[in-house]
């Protein structure tokens, strides 16, 4: 996968870490976890280790959790597959990673090698069960944020971008698997469709020029030919092409003479 995948997927990280009820939920069932000694987890350690253990425990995997569903986002919509593909392969990749981790942890804090009999069955069972748990969390936290994006002045797709780059939309366009968001506070990349991040922009004043670009029309300072095509530059100087098929609409906007 590319680099933009990556550091989408750090990025998610960062957002649900960024949250404070996701710390509050996670440090919560942490504690239940500690309290608890599950999985005979207290008969190696007192209550107050044993809390740090679950706490430790509980951020890494919910962090390996989110990097590996969005890597399995990333992947599945670059291959077009289903959904519910993005979710097997965020169980299976969390139940490895969560596994890595247990067992790394177990092996530094407690002393117990993973060749200890009977321990690493038990282990994947209960690591498994723990991924597809957190597999469940992550994709209902998405469906919640996809469907409760807040409009911030009529275009919802502001709402998509860091705080610092939340400004006036110049243009979008297709970045691989990604759309490049500009405005007048900088870029951004947004793992969508360009035909989704347009029909978020519907009470912005704009029109789409190109099969991967999309403007914004307060945001053109000169428009001219180029043969049967035309070239837009934008207000941050950057050219943008006009394709055949879009000339009429760009004559209708009043950008060139018709």
């Amino acid at each position: 996968m590319s680099d933009n995948h990556t550091y989408f997927a750090l990025r998610e990280v960062r957002r649900h870490y960024s949250s404070p009820k996701v710390l509050a939920a996670i440090l919560g069932i942490a504690l239940i976890l500690g309290m608890s000694g599950p999985f005979g987890t207290s008969a190696f350690m007192r209550m107050g280790p044993l809390i740090v253990y679950w706490v430790i425990i509980s951020f890494t995997t919910f962090a390996a959790g989110t990097f590996v569903g969005a890597m399995a986002a990333n992947y599945c919509r670059a291959n077009n597959l289903p959904q519910w593909m993005s979710i097997t392969l965020t169980s299976i990749g969390t139940g490895v990673a969560a596994i890595m981790i247990v067992v790394g942890i177990n092996w530094a804090a407690l002393g117990l090698p993973p060749t200890t009999p009977g321990y690493l069955g038990s282990l994947v069972i209960t690591t498994f069960i723990t991924a597809t748990i957190i597999a469940v969390i992550l994709f209902f936290t998405d469906l919640s944020g996809a469907n409760s994006v807040p409009v911030r002045n009529g275009i919802q797709l502001l709402d998509r971008l860091s705080f610092e780059k939340r400004g006036s939309l110049i243009s979008l366009s297709v970045a691989d698997h990604y759309v490049e968001v500009t405005t007048t506070k900088g870029q951004e990349l947004v793992l969508m469709r360009l035909s989704d991040a347009i029909g978020e922009c519907q009470d912005a004043k704009g029109m789409q020029v190109h099969r991967s670009h999309w403007i914004a029309l307060d945001q053109v300072v000169s428009a001219k030919r180029s043969g049967d095509r035309a070239i837009l530059t934008m207000s941050d100087g950057r050219d943008i092409p006009v394709s055949r098929s879009y000339i009429p609409a760009i004559k209708d906007a009043g950008l060139l003479p018709k």
